[in-house]
């Protein structure tokens, strides 16, 4: 027999606290299944436009890439042109 039954409950509680049982939410209970939807859809589609952009960049540096070394061997050209143009005033004008 039990003469304060409230101290009792008090006490059990403080206990609960204590021991970290007293959960945020009632125990048994799911996620609603929309939620769980939506958070893996929103993830999914973060994936999606993600891998989208790193292709994208991915094109855009290999276009690149290429304009560069076309530029380069452009460049190489015109230096190997003006290099042949000094050297050809010089001999035409010792002999």
């Amino acid at each position: 027999m039990i003469l304060f039954p409230q101290l009792v409950d008090l006490k059990l509680s403080l206990y609960a606290v204590q021991i970290g049982l007293i959960l945020t939410h009632p125990p048994n209970t799911m996620l609603q299944m929309s939620k769980l939807l939506n958070t893996r859809d929103e993830w999914k589609n973060k994936a999606t436009e993600r891998a989208a952009e790193l292709r994208e960049l991915r094109k855009t540096q290999k276009r690149h890439l290429k304009k560069i070394a076309e530029l380069k061997r452009n460049n190489c050209q015109l230096e190997q042109l003006v290099e042949a143009k000094k050297t050809l005033p010089s001999s035409i004008s010792q002999p």
